[in-house]
């Protein structure tokens, strides 16, 4: 049953209209040495919520593959830019994470899905984690807001 107004853990925001939970934000500056950063945020914050450990860390991987696409996509490797992580447990069963972005806008899901046969065979490394973020969460949505571009992935909940 979902928290009621000022009944809700401390640090979680719950929106009565969409019983929505969100958590805190991470507000960040790109540069690769704020991973461990994002890692973090991402552990802390999925031990509050009831994941195994498989699912939690398949929301870490997904998490840590969308904000480095960003950084070296979106930014072109360029630190100091912003980026927003976002993860919330909404009424539907599912948890959603949005990472947001001022960079240059690409839609990853235009991108065919990867020949993993020739990946392997060619021993490529990198380049597979859309394909990641594609299979470990259940919906991947890109879109802009504004002057931000969002990518939301959205995983369903076991119910227990």
């Amino acid at each position: 049953m979902p928290h009621g107004r000022g009944m809700d853990p401390p640090g979680i925001d719950h929106d009565d209209r969409k019983h929505t939970f969100t958590m805190p934000a991470l507000h960040f500056l790109s540069d690769m040495d704020r991973v461990d950063v994002v890692r973090a945020f991402v552990e802390d914050t999925a031990s509050g919520l009831v994941l195994t450990k498989d699912e939690r860390y398949h929301l870490e991987l997904a998490v840590l593959e969308a904000v480095m696409n960003v950084m070296i996509h979106a930014y072109r490797s360029e630190a100091g830019h912003p980026i927003r992580v976002v993860i919330e447990v909404d009424g539907e069963g599912y948890l959603q994470v949005e990472v947001r972005d001022k960079g240059v806008f690409f839609n990853i899901l235009d991108l065919p899905a990867p020949d993993l046969q020739r990946h392997i065979e060619i021993q490529k490394r990198g380049g597979l984690g859309v394909h990641l973020m594609r299979n470990l969460m259940d919906e991947v949505a890109v879109l802009q807001d504004g002057d931000e571009n969002v990518l939301r992935m959205r995983k369903r909940l076991a119910i227990a």
